[in-house]
């Protein structure tokens, strides 16, 4: 479905001061990940189509930016650099990606867009669990944490993909609590809830929503409409 409409300039688009622009619905979502297409099309209220196509790239993050703190900058620049990479893989057709990072700041923002083979584990949950807890120097440090998903799509121009952002302040839990169907959410409490974001999916999907940084990311979808360029 599309939805046409007139635009003059967007704060994401490089020197697109006078280009005329439509809006489209982006219905195809870049990701091997079933249960996150299910969750994409709940909250957007409309059917998305998943689609794998293997090899998109992962970009490395960039552990200064980390470092510094910049953990919105950071998901941004890789959700950007994924969702040109699957446009072309695309058959150059509108689609659009996910990045979900979680930055801790007790280990310099690891493991940051690392997520999956951080957190893809028992053992690499327990272990970042145990390395802000309970480090092998002993000294105490912070268990806050920023979970940030990052959406992104490109319109194929020399506009810059447009992105995003849902983020959520949390702390890191002692231990994993709750499923662990979905990444790092069984060790993520977010602020406000005194049970991670697993324990709250188990309860309600709509519990979790509540806290959830993709519904915030996908909320900001719908306030800025994904562009693309009127030919002519």
């Amino acid at each position: 479905m599309t939805n046409v409409q007139s635009f003059s300039g967007s704060p994401e688009m490089n020197g697109a001061q006078s280009a005329q622009y439509r809006s489209v619905r982006l219905c195809v979502l870049m990701t091997g990940n079933e249960k996150k297409r299910v969750e994409f099309s709940r909250i957007l209220g409309y059917e998305i189509e998943k689609r794998e196509i293997h090899g998109v790239i992962e970009l490395q993050p960039d552990y200064e930016m980390m470092q510094r703190g910049d953990y919105a900058e950071c998901s941004a620049m890789t959700a950007r650099a994924k969702a040109k990479d699957a446009y072309r893989k695309n058959n150059d057709q509108p689609c659009f990606v996910e990045d979900t990072a979680l930055y801790c700041d007790a280990l310099e923002g690891l493991p940051g867009t690392l997520v999956k083979p951080h957190c893809s584990s028992d053992r690499g949950l327990k272990s970042i669990c145990r390395d802000v807890h309970d480090p092998a120097d002993g000294e105490k440090r912070s268990p806050r944490a920023v979970a940030i998903v990052a959406i992104a799509a490109w319109n194929g121009s020399e506009d810059e993909p447009q992105c995003w952002l849902g983020s959520v302040e949390g702390t890191i839990a002692p231990e994993p609590r709750g499923s662990t169907v979905f990444g790092f959410d069984c060790i993520f409490i977010p602020n406000g809830a005194q049970e991670t974001l697993a324990q709250l999916w188990e309860r309600s999907p709509a519990l979790k929503d509540e806290f959830s940084p993709r519904r915030l990311g996908i909320e900001e979808l719908g306030k800025r409409p994904f562009l693309v360029r009127v030919e002519g």
